[in-house]
């Protein structure tokens, strides 16, 4: 468990760092969110149970739900 809770914890902090400027969808929405560190464990945990992280992938993979300018080379 505590392997769970340190890996969850690396990936939250990276998620945050990564995927903070995304827009709100269906599927990241308030609660699922990286705008905050709880919300990211939450998210997280989430993917980790199975529950639609293909979803949730393919919102993220999506570069025009970025907020902001975006460098593409």
């Amino acid at each position: 468990m505590g392997l769970m809770v340190i890996l969850l914890f690396i990936y939250a902090a990276l998620g945050l760092n990564l995927f903070s400027q995304v827009m709100m969808q269906s599927q990241i929405n308030e609660k699922n969110n990286f705008q905050s560190f709880s919300n990211a464990m939450i998210l997280l945990m989430r993917c980790a149970t199975g529950e639609d992280w293909n979803l949730i992938m393919y919102e993220l993979a999506n570069q025009d739900s970025y907020e902001g300018v975006i460098c593409r080379e």
